[in-house]
Formats: C-alpha cells, structure tokens, sequence
C-alpha cells in the first residue's frame, strides 16, 4: 500500500481520493471507501457527475473495473513502475 500511495503521490495524473461515489441510473448514491482509491484525473472520459476511471489498491493488487483502451495505457505506464503486470479477468495479459 506505501508504495502504491507514493506512486500517486509522484504522479500529477493521479489522486488519492479514498473513495468512489455515483449515481445509479435511478438516481441513487453508491459509495465504495478504500484507504487505496485513487482517480485519474487526466482520463479523457471522466465526468462530473460518476463516470471516473478509479484505480483501487487491494490485497496487493490494483483493480480497475471495466476498463477501455486509454486506461489499459495507462495502467500499464503504473505496472512498469511498480514492476507490476496488467492482467484482465479471463487471465490475458496486456
């Protein structure tokens, strides 16, 4: 986790928030808290209003959920850093 933190930290792009929150389409609130949440704020699809591209730290790992082409870029630019691989949920390799 310190070395996931100081890494977000060094990285403009990126901030620790320690939380996710939405709105679902029927308009409630979901909230996910995480010591190890952090946003890409240079990601070209956020919005304002809950579409954000959110890295969680967990367990040792960095989950980020339905990823499309720009974030997988940017997780491996992490994973180099890290000496860490990017790998998708059927187990391929990026």
């Amino acid at each position: 986790m310190d070395e996931w933190l100081a890494l977000i930290r060094d990285d403009p792009e990126m901030r620790v928030d320690g939380f996710a929150q939405a709105a679902t389409p029927k308009g409630e609130t979901v909230r996910v808290e995480s010591r190890g949440l952090a946003v890409w704020t240079a990601y070209s699809g956020n919005e304002l209003r809950g579409n954000m591209a959110w890295f969680d730290h967990s367990r040792g790992t960095i989950v980020v959920k339905n990823p499309d082409d720009e974030i997988i870029d940017k997780m491996k630019r992490l994973a180099n850093k890290l000496s860490a691989r990017v790998v998708g949920d059927e187990g391929e390799e990026y």
